[in-house]
């Protein structure tokens, strides 16, 4: 085929290649109407569950003030997407709420056509227009809190929350397994969590009392805000141009904030007594903190984990070099409400997952005993649903010991 003729069939296909991806791809404008008290120059963010919304971050995509007052933004998705989102002032601290200072669930939407989705905000929760209802503290337990606990490596400070299991304080001469956490605010105390706890603390105690898991200490460990994104994520995803401070922060929790608690409280600080666990992009980070630091932690809980982020390359270097799994006791889990495709071979985050599931089973290792993968049913990407499930997480970490 004559060159002129070849680079004009190239173009061609390619031309119909961008046509059938925009057919695969519908526009859905975003028309917000904020409530009386919203400062005049505020800027209004859209924060959702595809990188089209902003990933979840706080400040995930900017809207335009309309000339109807109301704030608009369009965005092209792919096509019968399921879409998760709220809007905030651009921190998760003023995030929206209802017109009582309730928590908003998570707003969602189908995405089977081109449409404008026109949504009221009763509140914020910054109180920029009606103040919000008070939370009342709900930590149960023997519960001690390090408000300011300082990272060298990181240059902040953040609050952290230690659980000690019943009769800690009686038991003088017994030692502990440490379960570590991120996004500390949301596992023990309602007043502090962004949209509801994980009653991480009521689910310890009753199992612990009833004799169905070991007694551990659980270290709720806050994220940074705004800085979370970064310090959750291993490597930057270049679609996003974010992230990649994730070694950073393992750092921190294992050489600055291990240390501490192992000397401060009584611990078992061997590996095979040390996890750690998150969701979402704490559930990407749980992961590679165990892959980074093997001879200091041997029990990982991923829940809802954000595996497609930089193009699912925690799979990919898990299906490629999965030596680190073999001594690793992996949770790992996904409702089945948060794919980015609804009913087709493209949820992407059920698929990361399955996938993540099958390296692990291909590296040998024995399904139930040194991973456990679950997809449950109907369940979103959201507080309630992971607490819904902790206990099933900590019965696979920490199953009692029948010789105790």
């Amino acid at each position: 085929m004559p060159l002129k003729f070849a680079g004009l069939t190239c173009l061609v296909l390619m031309t119909l290649f961008a046509a059938a991806a925009r057919s695969a791809e519908v526009t859905i404008r975003f028309a917000v109407t904020v409530p009386r008290g919203t400062p005049e120059d505020a800027q209004v963010f859209l924060s959702g569950n595809l990188l089209e919304l902003g990933a979840w971050q706080a400040a995930g995509k900017p809207l335009a003030r309309a000339d109807d007052g109301r704030y608009t933004l369009d965005v092209a998705v792919p096509k019968d997407s399921r879409l998760e989102y709220k809007f905030t002032l651009g921190a998760w601290e003023s995030v929206e709420k209802t017109a009582t200072g309730g928590d908003v669930p998570n707003r969602t939407a189908v995405a089977d056509r081109d449409q404008m989705i026109a949504v009221t905000v009763a509140s914020w929760a910054d109180g920029a227009a009606a103040p919000p209802k008070e939370k009342k503290h709900t930590l149960t337990g023997n519960i001690r809190s390090l408000d300011d606990f300082e990272s060298k490596i990181l240059d902040n400070r953040r609050p952290v929350w230690v659980y000690l299991p019943p009769g800690y304080d009686k038991s003088e001469g017994r030692r502990y397994p440490v379960l570590y956490m991120h996004d500390g605010q949301n596992c023990f105390d309602d007043a502090t969590s962004f949209a509801g706890e994980w009653k991480a603390d009521e689910t310890a105690e009753a199992l612990i009392s009833a004799g169905k898991v070991e007694p551990i200490i659980i270290v709720a460990v806050a994220n940074a805000g705004t800085q979370r994104m970064n310090e959750y994520t291993p490597m930057i995803d270049l679609r996003l141009g974010e992230g990649g401070n994730g070694d950073k922060y393992a750092r921190f929790l294992m050489t600055e904030l291990k240390p501490f608690i192992d000397k401060t409280y009584r611990t078992m600080p061997d590996r095979d007594h040390t996890a750690v666990c998150g969701s979402s992009l704490g559930g990407l980070i749980s992961i590679h903190i165990a892959r980074t630091y093997p001879d200091l932690v041997g029990l990982c809980g991923a829940v809802s984990p954000s595996l497609w982020w930089a193009n699912n390359t925690t799979v990919v270097t898990t299906e490629h070099d999965p030596a680190w799994t073999a001594n690793c006791r992996i949770w790992l889990d996904m409702g089945t409400a948060e794919g980015a495709r609804l009913g087709t071979a493209e949820d992407l985050n059920i698929k990361a997952a399955r996938d993540f599931a099958a390296a692990l089973q291909h590296a040998g290792r024995s399904v139930d005993h040194d991973y456990k993968y679950l997809e449950v049913e109907g369940a979103g990407h959201n507080e309630p649903a992971w607490a819904d499930r902790f206990d099933d997480i900590l019965l696979f970490l920490f199953p009692k010991n029948p010789n105790d």
